[in-house]
């Protein structure tokens, strides 16, 4: 987060992911949607109503971070109204398990956030994880 506000935000995210990208390296937009608690990130449930959701806050950003011309990495998210059939990002026409679902039919890469993939492996692979991070901790250690 760049600053309180969210054009600014989702400027900063579009600018800095374009200067990333225009030398060739792959730049991975963090923390899509409604993360904002990082202590017992895994054990919570963000509720956002749709005014705050839409219209004041999050999303903005988090579409301008898709926008980049050569978008290709994304990190996945964590918040359970946002993912399965019921979730805001299902809803809105973001069809998939996971909110990275979202960047697929740009071509993006769907990285996990770090030790945050849960499922099975089989399981992670049929939701679209293309990269696990730390690197051995379901899928390659399964």
């Amino acid at each position: 987060s760049f600053r309180p506000d969210p054009y600014l935000n989702g400027e900063g995210a579009f600018e800095t992911i374009t200067g990333i990208q225009s030398v060739g390296v792959m730049a991975c937009a963090k923390h899509s949607i409604a993360n904002n608690q990082e202590h017992w990130r895994y054990g919570y449930i963000t509720e956002v109503d749709d005014r705050t959701l839409h219209g004041e806050m999050y999303y903005h950003p988090f579409l301008r971070s898709i926008e980049v011309r050569d978008f290709n990495g994304t990190s996945s998210c964590h918040n359970a109204p946002l993912i399965g059939p019921n979730g805001i990002l299902w809803r809105d026409g973001f069809h998939g398990i996971s909110c990275d679902s979202a960047t697929c039919s740009l071509g993006a890469i769907i990285i996990s956030d770090w030790g945050a993939t849960h499922d099975s492996a089989a399981g992670n692979a049929n939701a679209g994880l293309d990269m696990e991070q730390p690197g051995d901790y379901i899928l390659i250690g399964a």
